[in-house]
């Protein structure tokens, strides 16, 4: 009988341990994964807004040199020979080239130089640049020149 009885306290504390062990091991599993959690979430916050100061300050640049050169290419839309300085201009003040309304303008000069037999020449391009132009297609319809 008292061996009966031992085993049966022992089988008992051997599941009170093992329901303890089980409960302990739940509270440090959902502990340590909220704290992952919001430690994870803090840091891809912190990237995120890094990234999203960086393409604000980006587009804001391209927006305010497309607005400050949009003026001198309409105008001077009609005489080739003054396209190459505006051309050279806008590209070495840009290092990022990605607004749709500046090269729509470009297409404009190339249409219109090659209407009147005449060539446009990017002289000076930043390689972030160049790598638009290259995705775009638009390296092809340029002539691409060094400083």
């Amino acid at each position: 009988m008292k061996d009966s009885l031992a085993k049966r306290l022992t089988f008992r504390i051997m599941a009170v341990v093992m329901v303890m062990l089980a409960l302990i091991t739940s509270f440090v599993y959902v502990s340590v994964r909220d704290y992952m959690l919001n430690e994870s979430q803090e840091r891809y916050l912190g990237i995120l807004l890094k990234a999203r100061e960086k393409l604000r300050r980006t587009l804001s640049d391209v927006y305010v040199a497309t607005t400050n050169n949009v003026h001198d290419i309409e105008r001077d839309i009609d005489n080739p020979d003054l396209m190459p300085e505006h051309m050279e201009r806008i590209v070495r003040q840009n290092k990022m080239l990605a607004s749709c309304g500046l090269l729509r303008i470009l297409l404009n000069v190339y249409k219109h130089t090659r209407a009147n037999g005449h060539a446009a020449i990017l002289r000076g391009m930043a390689d972030e640049v160049e790598e638009v132009f290259s995705l775009s297609g638009f390296l092809q319809l340029f002539k691409v020149e060094d400083v």
